[in-house]
């Protein structure tokens, strides 16, 4: 009998959240991503030269650079390039906004540095390019660490320009 009237207690009380109001949701709040800082000495270049086009994150005129995107223009095709350190994971991992993309690469020894010479195709139509092309910037992710590569002021339509040639 004991047992018989805790569980109509327990039913009563159960019974009794039940008919209580549930509360109202809040609005999702959408957190602001920040554009990474500025590199002094580094932007993003663009050339174009008979039906190619390059756009390399790195100082002006040199070699040195974080990293590159080329295309025959009109492809909708992109090659992704970049050195990487020895013992770094034969990848690119991507970000900008709140889009991401990773690309498996492959690598050969690097006529400039100790490690490899990375590549990686892909099409245009990559959410994080899109991205990009709207933010001005582009992160790179390299062993947990992101490295942002930001278009100085003025610099931002090198990157409009570039994904428009490659179609």
């Amino acid at each position: 009998m004991k047992a018989l009237m805790a569980v109509v207690a327990l039913g009563l009380v159960v019974g009794g959240c039940a008919t209580a109001r549930a509360p109202t949701p809040l609005p999702p709040v959408e957190t602001p991503i920040s554009t990474p800082d500025l590199i002094p000495g580094r932007d993003w270049h663009l050339a174009q030269y008979q039906g190619q086009s390059s756009l390399v994150f790195g100082a002006a005129e040199s070699d040195d650079l974080d990293l590159g995107l080329t295309c025959e223009d009109g492809s909708g095709q992109v090659t992704l390039f970049r050195n990487a350190a020895p013992g770094e994971p034969n990848e690119f991992h991507l970000e900008s906004g709140r889009d991401t993309a990773h690309f498996d690469a492959e690598g050969e020894p690097s006529p400039l540095t100790d490690g490899l010479a990375l590549h990686a195709e892909t099409g245009t139509d990559v959410p994080v390019f899109h991205r990009f092309s709207d933010l001005g910037w582009l992160a790179l992710r390299l062993g947990g660490q992101s490295h942002g590569l930001v278009a100085h002021p003025g610099s931002e339509g090198r990157i409009t320009r570039f994904f428009s040639a490659c179609g």
